[in-house]
């Protein structure tokens, strides 16, 4: 609305947020859809959270981002958090957004890990599932912080790809189409001229 942002409490943004993650799920597991994307949350969101947050029947933070901020409109939003990033203080309230965030994307993996495969294996286990941002940490003023270090989670699709962390110093175009050839997929992502790299640390 304008780009002021909503009002919006956290069981409200959870019950509609897992009604779309249960669709796609459903989809999948029936095999009506086998590529696609699903987002929590654009980086540009403009939404005013509140609510108190629990995880593991633990209270982890009380969202109130317009009152935390002491702000209305787009100002007092939860994007906010991230511009607002300092390496010298704790910043509560955007770990708790990112832990909120990665909680609800949980919930969805969780769904396509209940069924087993004719491999024996889940949906979740067989699939290449990613789940990224693009951005590294908000910062819009300095280049090299907002584009390095970008976070790429890979499922291991079938015994495809590595578990665990690896620093692949590499371009995100080079990764994904390591993936998409390791998926035996033919054609691959970027321009044609462009000379690709082959990322074999994330082979397993």
């Amino acid at each position: 609305p304008g780009g002021q942002g909503i009002d919006i409490t956290l069981e409200e943004l959870s019950t509609e947020w897992r009604l779309m993650a249960d669709l796609y799920a459903l989809a999948i597991q029936t095999d009506r859809v086998r590529f696609g994307s699903l987002t929590f949350l654009a980086a540009g969101e403009r939404i005013r959270l509140k609510g108190e947050y629990q995880f593991g029947g633990k209270k982890i933070w009380d969202f109130d981002d317009a009152g935390q901020q002491r702000a209305g409109g787009d100002q007092g939003c939860s994007h906010e958090w991230w511009h607002k990033f300092n390496e010298k203080k704790k910043n509560t309230a955007l770990r708790a957004h990112a832990h909120m965030k990665m909680r609800e994307v949980a919930y969805f993996l969780k769904q396509l890990d209940k069924e087993k495969e004719a491999n024996g294996r889940s949906i979740l286990e067989n699939s290449m599932i990613t789940i990224s941002t693009e951005s590294g940490d908000g910062r819009h003023n300095d280049s090299k912080r907002e584009l390095s270090g970008v976070f790429h989670a890979i499922t291991g699709a079938n015994g495809r790809f590595k578990s665990g962390i690896v620093d692949v110093s590499a371009e995100g175009l080079d990764v994904y189409n390591t993936m998409l050839g390791a998926m035996g997929a033919k054609s691959r992502l970027g321009p044609a001229k462009r000379n690709p790299r082959h990322i074999s640390s994330i082979l397993a």
